[in-house]
């Protein structure tokens, strides 16, 4: 814990030119939270205070009502040090309405940096997620561990710009909600455009952050609870006026030749049940438009794309290659 929050204080000071002496006078902020009000928004700065001795960091919580980003964060001081923030929720409120011109404020505000984790707040607002989880670290941990397991995608700032300036994709960020006292991930959030299309749960968000580049590794249950474990799982895609093709390679820990051919058409079921729940959506998540608008940038135009996308036939096949062994994980 103390290592992160030293990285994040030292890239602060290299970022912003700031003296360590000024770092020093100055509470950084782990996490921030917009939640719509009004015509508004309240802005929720999570804030950290490190003491001398051994003791855990403790963080408290600072809300702003305001008109935009910017004069939130006017309106919280020059003593807050926003640039060590890893962590930016945006409730269900501002991402349906608003979404576009929140992003664009994060970005457009220097002491933000572009690598903190995009999400969205699912049945409950940002505020109450920052209240439940207090520990420093917490959101961050929990994306990370997420992320790595497959359970969310990871969308940075950045990443989430991109996408939502770019034609031919669109934006998917992951979910956060509170249960049972506790903040745990809640799916993905999908979007065509401006609109919430809706989330996809745990196990179709596992097939997409597989898909999308965001894990290497995903488990699968059979309908008879048999569960398969997929490593190093690489995908290509490929996309031409007459359709897409989605290859997937990758490897299968502890399988016999059964089991692995049985994965195989497990995961392509599993694949292509995603494909079509996003296509349904209009939701082109995968950005397998802008893979046409990158190999045959003539064929491709917006409009065009966005009337063909939800009937394109997408072609999915899967390699996998076993272990040794007959045992599942």
């Amino acid at each position: 814990m103390r290592a992160r929050l030293g990285a994040a204080a030292l890239c602060a000071v290299l970022l912003c030119g700031c003296s360590m002496q000024e770092v020093s006078d100055r509470i950084p902020v782990s996490a921030a939270a917009l939640d719509s009000r009004g015509d508004g928004l309240l802005l929720t700065a999570q804030t950290i205070t490190i003491s001398g001795d051994d003791t855990a960091p403790e963080t408290e919580n600072q809300s702003i009502e305001a008109k935009s980003v910017e004069q939130g964060m006017d309106r919280c001081g020059q003593a807050l040090f926003w640039t060590t923030a890893e962590t930016a929720i945006l409730d269900e409120g501002l991402a349906k309405n608003s979404r576009t011109e929140q992003i664009q404020a994060l970005t457009e505000e220097p002491s933000i940096r572009p690598s903190v984790r995009l999400c969205v707040a699912r049945d409950t607002e940002g505020r109450d997620i920052l209240e439940t989880e207090d520990r420093a670290d917490g959101l961050a941990t929990l994306l990370d561990n997420a992320v790595q397991e497959g359970r969310a995608v990871d969308m940075p700032l950045y990443q989430a710009l991109d996408d939502q300036q770019t034609d031919g994709v669109d934006l998917a960020l992951p979910a956060l909600t509170v249960e049972q006292d506790r903040v745990r991930t809640a799916g993905t959030a999908v979007f065509h455009g401006e609109t919430l299309c809706g989330y996809l749960e745990e196990d179709e968000t596992a097939v997409l952050a597989l898909l999308r580049g965001d894990t290497h590794r995903m488990v699968l249950y059979d309908t008879d609870g048999s569960r398969f474990v997929l490593t190093g799982v690489h995908t290509v895609f490929s996309v031409s006026d007459e359709g897409a093709a989605l290859s997937l390679r990758g490897k299968l820990l502890d399988s016999s030749e059964e089991q692995t051919q049985r994965a195989a058409r497990l995961c392509q079921t599993t694949c292509r049940d995603l494909m079509q729940t996003l296509q349904e959506w209009n939701s082109d998540a995968l950005g397998l438009g802008r893979e046409l608008l990158r190999t045959h940038p003539e064929s491709f135009s917006t409009a065009d794309w966005e009337a063909r996308y939800p009937t394109i036939p997408v072609s999915i096949t899967v390699s996998l290659t076993r272990t040794q062994g007959g045992s599942r994980e």
